[in-house]
């Protein structure tokens, strides 16, 4: 993590990412075991979602007022699903960075993590 991330509105996973809590995660989970996971999050959590894009197993949803939250789902194998996540939040300092560690602690708790 960059002196500088922190001062970014934005933040997003990837495999290549350098901090490990910025990395993909994967789930031995089916698609639909892991969209279900999702959905029970944004219900539980009240969020309102804008899209949901099954043909591209995409989530856009609104947490509240200028803080959205892309999640991006890829079947790697039929029973292996992996999560990343895209955060805009109109607060600085880490908040980017601390919704995503929220929504993988949830999802980590919900499903079964990969060994990837």
């Amino acid at each position: 993590m960059g002196l500088f991330d922190n001062f970014s509105k934005t933040a997003e996973t990837s495999d290549r990412q350098a901090d490990p809590n910025l990395r993909t995660h994967y789930y031995k989970a089916t698609m639909q075991q892991t969209r279900q996971a999702i959905q029970h999050l944004i219900h539980a959590k009240q969020w309102e979602v804008t899209l949901d894009n099954v043909e591209y197993n995409e989530y856009t949803v609104k947490i509240d007022s200028g803080n959205e939250v892309v999640f991006n789902l890829y079947n790697v194998t039929g029973l292996e699903t992996a999560v990343d996540l895209y955060v805009n939040s109109n607060k600085m300092f880490g908040h980017s960075q601390k919704i995503i560690r929220e929504v993988y602690q949830y999802l980590d708790q919900h499903l079964t993590v990969s060994s990837k």
